[in-house]
Parts: structure tokens; C-alpha cells; sequence
């Protein structure tokens, strides 16, 4: 694992631009880098463990297989991101942008996506057990055989969004619009 050096991580905080940088298996445990500016940046494998993101921009950045219980992306911009594999329980992503960002097979238990902008994100086999998904837009989203078990759903928009084969035991759909009996 790389540890990214304290005068790096002082430029991503400052909001120097990092695009398309290459961070793969790089170490930002614990770090607050909310307003980095990563768009396109290679993050795979990285450990982002209880790191503040919030407000970060990451379109087209690739996380996949990341660490990050925890992690904190509050009102980033994620459009196109690829969290393949991510391992982000407990993560924050309210209000986050992640129009066809691509989740699948991320390890999402308990997350925060309240009022995020999923349209056409890929939530295939996903695990959202407990996932907070309040008011989010998931339209059009393909959510097929993610474990939604215990979701909370309340006002999402599913319009368009494939649910085959997904578990909703437990989840909470009141007010969810797009479902068809």
C-alpha cells in the first residue's frame, strides 16, 4: 500500500487538480480531503477508510475494489465512477451525483443514500442491506439481484429501475414511486 505524501495530500486539500492521476493502492485512511479534485483518477484498491470526500468531484474515477468503511462523500460529484467491488459499509453518499456510476457487486451495507442522483446507475448484485436510499433517484437503475433487505426506500423514484431477482424482505418502499404491482 502507498502512503500519499503529506505535501500531496496538502495540494488535494488546497483543491490543486488531480485528474487522471494514478493513486492505485494508495493509503488515505482518516485524511479530510472534502473538495478534492480527482476527475478521472485511478483510486483502485485504495484504502479511503473514514475519509472526508465530501463535496469531492471523482466523474469517471475508477474505485474499484477500494476500502472504506465509513467513508464520507456527502454531495460529491461521481458521475461515471466505477466502485466495482467497492468495499464501502456505513459510507455517506447523500446528495451525491452518480448518474450511471457503475456499483456493481459494492458492498453497501447500511450507506447513506439519501436525495443521491443514481439515474441509470449499475446496482447489480449489490449489497445495500440497511442502506438508507431516502428520497433517491434511482431511475432507471439496474438493480438486479442486489440485497436491498432492510432498505429503507421511503419517497426513492424507481421509475425504470430493474429490481429482478433483488430482495426487498424488510425494505421499506412507502411513497417510492415507479413500482408496478
Amino acid at each position: 500500500m502507498y502512503i500519499v505524501p503529506e505535501n500531496v495530500l496538502q495540494d488535494l486539500r488546497d483543491g490543486e487538480e488531480f485528474i487522471f492521476a494514478n493513486f492505485i493502492d494508495s493509503c488515505f485512511a482518516f485524511e479530510s480531503i472534502s473538495h478534492a479534485k480527482l476527475l478521472g483518477a485511478n483510486l483502485k484498491g485504495s484504502n479511503i477508510t473514514s475519509t472526508n470526500l465530501r463535496n469531492a468531484e471523482l466523474s469517471y474515477a475508477n474505485l474499484t475494489d477500494v476500502i472504506g468503511r465509513s467513508a464520507d462523500f456527502t454531495n460529491a460529484s461521481m458521475i461515471r465512477a466505477i466502485l466495482v467491488r467497492a468495499f464501502l459499509p456505513e459510507s455517506c453518499f447523500r446528495m451525491a451525483d452518480m448518474i450511471d456510476a457503475d456499483l456493481q457487486s459494492a458492498d453497501l451495507y447500511e450507506a447513506d443514500f439519501s436525495a443521491a442522483n443514481l439515474i441509470s446507475a449499475n446496482l447489480t448484485g449489490a449489497n445495500l442491506t440497511g442502506a438508507n436510499l431516502t428520497g433517491a433517484n434511482l431511475t432507471g437503475a439496474n438493480l438486479t439481484g442486489a440485497n436491498l433487505t432492510g432498505a429503507n426506500l421511503t419517497g426513492a423514484n424507481l421509475t425504470g429501475a430493474n429490481l429482478t431477482g433483488a430482495n426487498l424482505t424488510g425494505a421499506n418502499l412507502t411513497g417510492a414511486n415507479g413500482l408496478s404491482e
